[in-house]
């Protein structure tokens, strides 16, 4: 039998714990709402309605899931607004969203906006 030293066999079990852990959070991560985000930091443009007139707005989506994207914009947005986002690289494309958080003031998100994507109507 090979004699294998006790600070080797506590470091393998630590390495397994490790391992057991990181998949735990992995396995939650894949199965949460949320899902998997793609960093993408792409130029897009953000269709808003202001004062009755849509207007075509330049912005910057950070990242982006099945479910939704989040963007660095400048123009004030409300919860729950609906807004179009056209990205740069498919400009014949727009996804219809909603706005479901905007990052506060004085925050690590500070000028960011969460959206959720809306499914088309089927007809």
């Amino acid at each position: 039998m090979v004699a294998i030293s006790r600070a080797l066999v506590d470091a393998l079990a630590g390495l397994l714990g490790l391992a057991i852990v990181f998949m735990a959070l992995m396995w939650r991560r894949m199965h949460t709402r949320r899902g998997w985000r793609i960093l993408s930091k792409v130029r897009a443009s953000l269709i808003v309605n202001l004062d009755r007139e849509q207007k075509r707005l330049p912005c910057l989506v950070i990242d982006s899931s099945k479910h939704g994207l989040r963007l660095r914009d400048g123009v004030h947005l409300r919860r729950g607004q609906i807004v179009e986002v056209v990205l740069d690289e498919d400009p014949f494309s727009a996804h219809r969203c909603a706005v479901i958080w905007i990052g506060k003031a004085g925050s690590k998100y500070e000028g960011e906006v969460g959206l959720a994507l809306l499914l088309a109507p089927s007809p």
